[in-house]
């Protein structure tokens, strides 16, 4: 930009000019381009339609009677279109039924995916610009019967020979067209630029020489002329004002003995003024110093101070009356007078009144007020007359008494029933010290009792964790008898009946497949068999189906008898047996396996982080059930959600250190229902249960278990609605002298 500024005014002209028909040349030439481009797309699109339309139509025959060739031969008559570049015919079920490629190296070329797995057949054309063509997508009707689909590709290269012409030519005009604009400039610009340069050598040579004689020539009476002739007429201006100004140096000398007289006089007085404007200052200084401790011990102070004038009119005020009157609105409180503040206003008011006009101020006299809700506040009130902002007004100070006044009467009342309360409490002592006594012994009698019902408790406890892993075990059979009855009711004997009806109208000499009948004239009596023998099989096999869904919802019935039973029957558990060295995450797939179909018929996802861990010393068939009992929680919490929260359980294992001991950390996550957090230490206890027909066993089973193990269990819920997670902590290596440790002690 810099070097633009210094150029000459008639290279200036020249490069703007340039710069001007040359952008407009330029975007001429490319809206030209645009729209051609534009217009070529459409009349390419149109014509691929077409082509489009016309296979779809005459390859409904081959496709009909599964003639490849015929289809083939179709879409070789593509080749007199040489931008098509290749073309295909699509089955319904995907299948390439015929192609054509205009490269045939490019015939083993994979043919493109149109169909998607959760997208329809496409019903209508569809059309698709792509950088390297345009596709076209056409379906094959016959008699409304979509019989596949038809789908050609076409490059762009005659629009890119299109569009490299109209470069060509768009160069050529501009370079023609400058050469033109920058001839007829060269004549055209001194119009411009002579009256110009002649104005900037007068001024050149004005500047240098201080000569005042010359003037410029005027050439019209445009602009220029106009700056011509404002140019003679400054210098004309310059010759007068250098007459004035000598005129005015001999009076400025006259003025400035004057103006030294008067600056002498003007010192003296600034000097005295400078002396009374400081001790003003510190005047005003020490006032501002006064006026801030006033304000400091009127906002600050502990007590609320009013001062309103003589018909009560609040003027001013401090936060503590605020309080005092449990205000808070600082405006609302401003508004009102003195008159709202007093519980009894024409008695109490009127005797404060009276005592300031006797006396000129009132000391601690107390005086029941009203807060904004109409509650008495007791006060102690002290009011004296001052003068504010120029008139005569009452400052109050009132302090808050009611704290004082009521522990005068509880003290009062305290003293009279002292030595009635002294005697009720000995009374009472003396009623504990029995019910004591009497605890005491109930107390040993139970224990006596717990000793005795130790033993039949652990043989209870054993029958329940038999009939839990039975119903465990159970729950996954009823699963596969649930998908039984699915598959039974899924079973294709509407295909099979759509067929006796196809051969029972089928002509048997008409052609059927290739141009072949489908039974030769004289086999009448065999056709018959053979539709005897197809309505005999449908029927064998709705016959079937009705006995085994039967026989489903008998043994349904069944399952659920032997459910009920067992939720009966469950009590206190706990299982041991051999144990040998794991994988971890091989239990956890072993675990999923068997609850795969529970977890899929529930529609819930799975996710799964099992890195690397290190094998755990444990019996494998008891650490599967405890992941199972886990498992089987989560999915019930999650049936227990509403129904549209997210469905999903996540398992996840790593190696973690504790006080230098190394653990295989298992966490099991859910959506569920969660739990509320008072609740989670809870669920491991036994016979506790969030669940309304559950035991109290599984979670119970499983920190027996694990705590066995020297490991550690904890349950996390944020709260109800929020999901819950099992964090299970098993030792790496085993721990010689095992200790016992209750349930309430092993989260951690």
């Amino acid at each position: 930009m810099k070097f633009f500024q210094n150029l000459s005014i008639r290279c200036k002209l020249q490069v703007i000019v340039m710069l001007i028909s040359s952008s407009a040349l330029v975007l001429t030439c490319t809206a030209m381009a645009f729209y051609e481009i534009v217009n070529f797309r459409q009349g390419l699109s149109d014509e691929l339609s077409v082509l489009a339309k016309i296979v779809a139509s005459r390859s409904a025959s081959p496709l009909l009677f599964e003639d490849d060739e015929a289809a083939e031969e179709i879409l070789d008559a593509l080749a007199a279109k040489r931008s098509i570049v290749s073309a295909y015919i699509f089955l319904l079920n995907g299948n390439v039924f015929a192609q054509y490629h205009r490269d045939r190296k490019s015939s083993e070329t994979a043919a493109p995916v149109i169909f998607m797995p959760n997208r329809p057949l496409p019903s209508s054309e569809e059309k698709q610009f792509e950088p390297d063509g345009l596709s076209v997508i056409h379906p094959i009707f016959l008699q409304d019967e979509n019989l596949g689909t038809v789908f050609l590709k076409s490059d762009m290269e005659d629009m890119h020979a299109l569009l490299r012409r109209y470069i060509s030519v768009t160069i050529a005009v501009m370079l023609a067209s400058g050469l033109l604009v920058f001839f007829l400039l060269s004549k055209l610009q001194e119009l411009i630029s002579k009256p110009i340069l002649d104005l900037a050598d007068a001024a050149k040579s004005f500047s240098e020489n201080r000569s005042l004689s010359f003037r410029v020539k005027k050439q019209g009476n445009d602009e220029l002329g106009i700056l011509v002739d404002a140019f003679n007429g400054m210098l004309a201006h310059i010759i007068r004002g250098d007459a004035a100004l000598n005129e005015s140096l001999k009076r400025s000398e006259t003025a400035a003995l004057e103006a030294w007289r008067l600056a002498e006089e003007s010192e003296r007085t600034y000097r005295e003024l400078e002396n009374e404007m400081k001790e003003r200052g510190a005047a005003e200084a020490r006032l501002r110093e006064s006026e801030e401790k006033y304000r400091n011990l009127f906002n600050f102070a502990p007590d609320g101070i009013l001062i309103t004038d003589a018909e009560g009119k609040i003027i001013a005020f401090n936060d503590t009356a605020m309080k005092v009157m449990s205000y808070d609105d600082r405006q609302r409180f401003s508004r009102l007078s003195a008159q709202d503040f007093y519980l009894n206003p024409d008695k109490d008011r009127s005797e404060v009144l009276i005592n300031l006009e006797k006396k000129g101020y009132v000391e601690n006299c107390d005086i029941v007020f009203k807060d904004r809700w109409g509650s008495p506040i007791f006060a102690s009130v002290s009011a004296r007359l001052i003068l504010y902002e120029g008139k005569t007004c009452i400052q109050s100070v009132i302090r808050d008494i009611g704290r004082i006044k009521k522990m005068e009467a509880e003290l009062r009342n305290y003293a009279e029933n002292l030595e009635e309360m002294v005697a009720e409490k000995t009374r009472e002592l003396k009623i504990t010290n029995e019910e004591l006594s009497a605890a005491i012994d109930r107390l040993e009698e139970t224990r006596e009792q717990l000793s005795r019902s130790a033993h039949s408790a652990g043989m209870a406890e054993i029958a329940v964790s038999v009939l839990h892993n039975i119903g465990n075990a159970m729950t996954s059979v009823n699963v596969r008898i649930y998908q039984l009855e699915d598959r039974l009711q899924k079973l294709e004997i509407v295909s099979l009946e759509k067929i006796y009806d196809l051969l029972q109208s089928q002509d048997i000499a008409k052609p059927f497949y290739k141009n072949q009948a489908f039974l030769n004239p004289g086999d009448t009596a065999r056709m018959e068999k053979l539709l005897k023998y197809f309505n005999a099989v449908i029927a064998s096999f709705r016959e079937i189906s009705r006995m085994m869904q039967d026989d489903c919802g008998f043994i349904k019935k069944g399952f659920d008898h032997i459910t009920e039973i067992i939720s009966l029957q469950q009590k206190y558990a706990g299982i041991r047996g051999f144990e040998t060295r794991e994988d971890v995450n091989e239990l956890l797939k072993d675990s999923l396996e068997m609850m795969k179909d529970s977890v899929r018929k529930r529609r819930i996802h799975l996710e799964s982080d099992l890195t690397s861990s290190a094998p755990v010393f444990v019996n494998r068939n008891k650490l599967i059930q405890v992941f199972i009992n886990i498992i089987k929680n989560a999915y019930e919490a999650i049936d227990a959600a509403p129904p549209d929260n997210e469905k999903k359980i996540s398992l996840a294992t790593s190696l973690e250190k504790k006080e230098e001991t190394e653990y295989v950390q298992i966490v099991i996550a859910d959506t569920g229902v969660g739990v509320l957090p008072e609740a989670a230490d809870k669920v491991f206890r036994f016979n506790y249960s969030t669940k309304e027909r559950g035991t109290g066993f599984g979670l119970h089973d499983a920190a027996n278990y694990i705590t066995a193990q020297n490991g550690f269990i904890r349950l996390d819920s944020e709260g109800l609605g929020k999901g819950a997670k099992v964090i299970i902590w098993l030792p790496v290596h085993k721990i010689a002298g095992r200790t016992k440790r209750s349930v309430s002690a092993m989260s951690v």
